[in-house]
Parts: C-alpha cells; sequence; structure tokens
C-alpha cells in the first residue's frame, strides 16, 4: 500500500526544446510515453521527481500543464472536451486531471504557483474529496510579504530553497520549511551531455539566479 497519492504541477517553460523531441515517432506513443520520456531527457523540472518519490513508497505523477500537445493527448485519452482556444485552457485542463486522479498532496514546483490562483486553489480544495494538502517548493523570488500571502494563499506549507525564503514565508504567516536545492541525477546521464569533453571545468553554472529581482 503507497504512503500518499501525489500529483505534481509543473510548467515546463522549454517550448524551443519540446519542439525536437514533439517528432512524429514522438507523437506515436500514449500520454504516459510521452511524459515518460519528457522526464527521462530532464525537460520536466527536476525529471527524476516522481520517480524519487515513488521509491519512496508513493504513487506519484507529473502534470506539465503549459505544453499543450501533451495536454491535448490527455484529454483526448481521457474523453476530455476542452476547448484549446480559451485562454483558460491549462486551467481547465489542470483541474480535469486532479478531478480524475484524486491526489492525496498536490505539490506544485516553483513559479506553477503563478498559475494556480487563488480561486483555482479554493475550488480544487472543493472539488477533490481526496485532497489532504497543498504544497511545493519555492526558490523564485517574490517582493513584499504582502505579495507572498496572496501568491500562497491557502497552501497548508511551502518547501524553500533557502532560508531566507523559508523566514519570508513565516513572516507572511505561511508555514515554510527549509529543503534547499538538489543535483538532478539524470542529467549525468543525458548522453548529449556525457558525450563531450568535460575536462576544462569542474563545474559550471549558466543563466541566472533572478535574486532581487520580481518572478525572474
Amino acid at each position: 500500500m503507497s504512503n500518499y497519492r501525489v500529483m505534481r504541477v509543473c510548467l515546463a517553460r522549454t517550448e524551443p526544446v519540446l519542439r525536437h523531441w514533439l517528432s512524429d515517432k514522438f507523437n506515436e506513443g500514449d500520454y504516459q510515453t510521452q511524459l515518460g520520456v519528457l522526464c527521462s531527457k530532464n525537460l520536466v523540472f527536476p525529471g527524476s521527481w516522481s520517480s524519487s518519490m515513488r521509491k519512496l513508497g508513493n504513487e506519484s505523477t507529473d502534470v506539465l500543464m503549459d505544453v499543450r500537445p501533451l495536454q491535448e493527448v490527455w484529454c483526448k485519452e481521457n474523453d476530455v472536451s476542452i476547448d484549446f482556444s480559451n485562454r483558460l485552457w491549462m486551467e481547465q485542463v489542470l483541474l480535469a486531471q486532479i478531478l480524475e486522479y484524486q491526489p492525496d498532496v498536490l505539490y506544485v514546483q516553483g513559479g506553477t504557483f503563478q498559475r494556480l490562483s487563488k480561486n483555482l486553489r479554493a475550488r480544487i480544495r472543493s472539488e477533490v474529496s481526496s485532497l489532504r494538502l497543498i504544497t511545493g517548493f519555492w526558490g523564485d523570488a517574490l517582493m513584499g510579504e504582502a505579495h507572498y500571502r496572496t501568491a500562497f494563499s491557502g497552501v497548508d506549507v511551502v518547501f524553500t530553497a533557502s532560508s531566507m525564503y523559508s523566514n519570508k514565508f513565516l513572516s507572511a504567516g505561511i508555514d515554510a520549511f527549509l529543503l534547499g536545492w538538489g543535483f538532478e541525477p539524470h542529467s549525468m546521464n543525458y548522453e548529449e551531455i556525457c558525450s563531450r569533453p568535460t575536462d576544462e571545468h569542474d563545474v559550471v553554472f549558466l543563466g541566472s539566479t533572478g535574486f532581487g529581482s520580481d518572478l525572474h
């Protein structure tokens, strides 16, 4: 028997990369096959999250709410009718997926919190009888305690990337626990990276932390 039934909600935000993988061969697969490919290629942040949850004895799945081709496949397989021309299609499909999966825990990854409005979270709580906990991870930037109270209202507890973020949540009256950042083990096996010489640098960081900016 599993400990918890967990659904993690993510934003892929990797459309140029996803287009590379949305080939004819990719599209021949069903929803679970396509989701598995994206996780194995670490196009989900992080790709090993649900597999790690399952190793702990939980049932777990990921939802990439902004990847329209994948969400369209899910709707077709589950006979769910959604108007994808509607600007709220992401929220509508997500709600249908939550109602179908009936999770104990809804885990929101990072900036995806901004897609789950206060009203949507309230609706999820009222319509999903199985739901025991809304939680998630936060390592992005919001300025001011008022923003935290609004962006995370109705969330039970948030795991954070640093003690600074934990303190911001606690000051805003929201329970928080320091989790910190981790390293994605799948990236060590990613052939497009590992097939290249890596003798020049031991560690390389590419990108921006977004520190001090609002929703980098």
